[in-house]
């Protein structure tokens, strides 16, 4: 069975590549925003160690906990190169 469907005007031409190579562009830059939002969140833990005055061993049991907490929460962590 056939059925037609209405499509706005600006999408009358549209193109699958164009659309894919859209979506792959915007997917790229989600993962980059991901990285830098895990980066910040890492400094300013570790900027609220200094600031809490911890003891090295203190401050490194935070760290010891919140790096498996961020790559659970941005997997591409996993990915990045230092």
């Amino acid at each position: 069975m056939l059925k037609l469907i209405w499509v706005p005007k600006k999408y009358k031409n549209f193109s699958i590549s164009e659309i894919v190579e859209e979506a792959e562009t915007i997917l790229k830059e989600c993962r980059e925003h991901e990285k830098r939002n895990a980066k910040l969140y890492a400094d300013l833990m570790i900027m609220q160690n200094r600031i809490a005055n911890l003891t090295e061993e203190q401050a490194r049991h935070n760290l010891s906990v919140l790096i498996p907490w961020l790559e659970s929460q941005f997997p591409s962590l996993k990915e990045m190169e230092v």
